[in-house]
């Protein structure tokens, strides 16, 4: 077996079967790859439906988060390498094939992984496909040696199993409303000098964000910032977060500047940025307690 194709899932109902068909449809090997679905104990029927698929299905008892979910699919893969998507995305057919293609070439390599194209409509989520692009340097294959460049989607990224496990896999301290567990696995790399490859071949993302949705995503994100920058010994404090909200309309000429005067994209860069901050304060006790 060479891929472990891991998918975790929490209420994804509707989502999940279009994801599969995608993964069905690959140009590679059906006798080279497996597919583990993780539900993160779903109350909407995701397992009964899953039973009717040629997948392995593992339940969590309770909800305990995306890093527990997709380091118990790893526990349990056969494949030489791990590749993990989310179960509402859609992956291209050359998905695999590329993940192989570059691991093949770069036996030491550590991780693979790319980018991702928001398929709604809504300016939230072309706001998401705008972020990604700059991320990302430049469309084509690149190794990623900067701590704060992350060009990788966690619904697009493949790891070499045996080092994925050597660095312990992804925390499973982190709260499941807290995101970030693949930067923080990709800090750990860096400083073992573990190589990390862009790879050009991105997914879709059927993520029809609202202006809820896109709010609450936004303060999971502000809670992995905070979380980051505890871990790297400089936590901000109350006062600091507070401070960056009371100075929102001044990160609003800088998004004029970095989003080249599209209005659009600097409102929701303007709201992003208050709201990760809310996060922050939200979620500020719990991370402070955390011991990871």
């Amino acid at each position: 077996m060479l891929f472990s194709v891991i998918i975790p899932t929490y209420n994804r109902k509707r989502e999940i079967l279009k994801c599969l068909k995608s993964i069905y449809n690959q140009d590679f090997p059906s006798d080279k790859f497996e597919i583990i679905v993780v539900d993160d104990a779903s109350t909407d029927g995701t397992h009964k439906l899953l039973l009717k698929e040629d997948v392995t299905i593992l339940r969590l008892k309770e909800r305990s988060g995306p890093s527990v979910a997709r380091n118990f699919g790893a526990s349990k893969a056969r494949g030489k390498y791990l590749a993990f998507t989310d179960s509402d995305c859609l992956v291209p057919k050359n998905w695999l094939l590329s993940f192989s293609d570059v691991f093949r070439r770069y036996p030491d390599l550590f991780s693979a992984g790319g980018s991702y194209v928001n398929l709604g409509k809504s300016i939230y989520c072309r706001y998401e496909s705008y972020v990604y692009k700059r991320y990302v340097r430049e469309e084509k294959e690149y190794i990623s040696k900067e701590r704060n460049e992350l060009p990788f989607a966690l619904g697009n990224i493949a790891y070499r199993k045996d080092a994925f496990w050597e660095l312990g896999g992804f925390n499973e301290r982190i709260p499941y409303y807290c995101s970030g567990e693949d930067a923080l696995l990709k800090e750990k790399g860096l400083k073992r000098r573990k190589r990390f490859l862009y790879v050009p071949v991105p997914i879709l993302h059927d993520n029809k964000l609202t202006f809820k949705s896109f709010f609450r995503q936004s303060m999971h994100r502000g809670c992995g910032v905070l979380l980051y920058s505890k871990l790297k010994g400089r936590m901000q404090s109350k006062r600091e977060i507070t401070v960056r909200l009371f100075l929102s309309p001044l990160h609003l000429f800088y998004s004029l500047v970095s989003a080249r005067f599209r209005i659009d994209m600097v409102y929701c860069e303007t709201l992003a940025f208050i709201f990760r901050n809310v996060g922050k304060l939200k979620f500020y006790e719990d991370i402070e307690r955390l011991k990871v």
